[in-house]
């Protein structure tokens, strides 16, 4: 694990601490899977072309897999992107 610490640490800052808090307010306010709002939202980008899903347990798989049936509407798109204005560089 030590060959990752620097990894953690430029991830574990303010930036990338409000971005996922923002992102789970968002996920929560539209009552959806923090998890599966976020794959869905990466499925929509034009300029991505697959979404690499990671998963420990079935259970967190399935729940990943279920992500393609999530339907996004324009309003919390724009709630994501405007966190994206706000932090766009998390992991500098």
């Amino acid at each position: 694990m030590k060959k990752f610490n620097k990894l953690i640490i430029a991830c574990d800052g303010e930036s990338a601490s409000g971005k996922s808090t923002a992102a789970k307010l968002i996920s929560k306010k539209y009552n959806l899977d923090l998890s599966q709002m976020s794959l869905k939202f990466c499925e929509l980008q034009p300029f991505i072309t697959s979404v690499i899903i990671g998963a420990t347990t079935m259970e967190q798989l399935k729940t990943d897999i279920e992500s393609v049936n999530i339907n996004l509407n324009n309003e919390i798109i724009d709630e994501i992107n405007e966190v994206q204005k706000l932090y766009p560089n998390p992991c500098p």
